[in-house]
């Protein structure tokens, strides 16, 4: 099986571009068809011969040689990780892709035991991931024309976290490493402009205005935009500052009457007394 598995393995580097995690996936898929194959025919030896004499079972054995001899091969170990990142940088840019592709072959990494998932894929990801997140993070942060508009800044902002949102939640199944990231890195490049606690009242802020004069808005659309800023309230460290601003605007709605209405005004104090505790207040 191991000379099998070594021949396959140069059929799988030969692939090019996406045929290549398509050929992995065919062979993987093959390869536990010929293990099932001859579990069921050795199935007796299976449940009596290997445990008695402490073997290996014969379908962890037949990932163990999967493992060794296609996944470690020095011309698949990089091309995989290689490829995978360009396809998920991909999505990122909006370009089509084969989610079921990438979900499959984190599958297979996961199926063949977490030490194989982490130090092949999650560990070295979870860097790039962070650095290309907080990279693109810092571009919008210090772009002088998306600076002059407060409402445009936090809306970028939130555009590249529904971005990172969606391909963890397609790619890697919403996988807590992968979340925990991205909410390590969002914290960090919301408290890089001391402005931010400013913008993002300014953003409720026009948001609740424009829901206001628009009328007839359903309960939805108010709590997409409530929930919106509770989760940008959230990551900010300077939470007082946010709730003075906050204030000030909440103020200026009401003696205006461009408020969507005093119950969603309501709504959002409570959430943000939930969120950050009972210091918060709409005095």
């Amino acid at each position: 099986m191991t000379f099998h598995l070594q021949e396959m393995a140069k059929s799988i580097d030969a692939a090019q571009d996406s045929s290549f995690l398509e050929e992995l996936n065919r062979k993987w898929i093959d390869h536990n068809k010929a293990l099932q194959n001859i579990r069921d025919i050795m199935m007796y030896m299976d449940r009596t011969f290997i445990p008695t004499n402490h073997k290996t079972p014969i379908c962890e054995l037949g990932l163990i040689l999967w493992r060794d001899n296609v996944i470690h091969s020095s011309q698949i170990q990089t091309k995989l990780f290689d490829t995978l990142l360009e396809l998920i940088l991909r999505e990122r840019s909006d370009e089509a892709i084969n989610r079921d592709l990438i979900k499959n072959t984190i599958q297979m990494l996961m199926d063949l035991g977490p030490s194989v998932y982490q130090h092949e894929f999650e560990k070295p990801f979870l860097e790039v991931f962070t650095s290309h997140l907080r990279e693109t993070g810092e571009q919008i942060l210090t772009d002088p024309e998306k600076l002059k508009n407060p409402v445009e800044f936090v809306q970028c902002l939130l555009n590249e976290k529904d971005k990172y949102d969606r391909i963890i939640n397609l790619g890697f199944g919403n996988h807590n490493a992968f979340q925990n990231a991205l909410n390590s890195s969002f914290e960090h490049l919301i408290n890089l402009n001391p402005r931010c606690p400013e913008f993002i009242s300014l953003f409720a802020d026009e948001k609740l205005r424009k829901l206001g004069l628009k009328g007839g808005v359903s309960e939805e659309e108010v709590d997409i935009v409530l929930d919106k800023v509770i989760m940008l309230f959230g990551y900010l460290q300077e939470k007082d500052l946010f709730e003075e601003y906050y204030k000030q605007h909440l103020a200026q709605r009401l003696l205006s009457g461009e408020s969507v209405s005093d119950d969603a005004e309501r709504s959002l104090i409570l959430k943000l007394k939930t969120e950050c505790g009972y210091q918060f207040s709409s005095d």
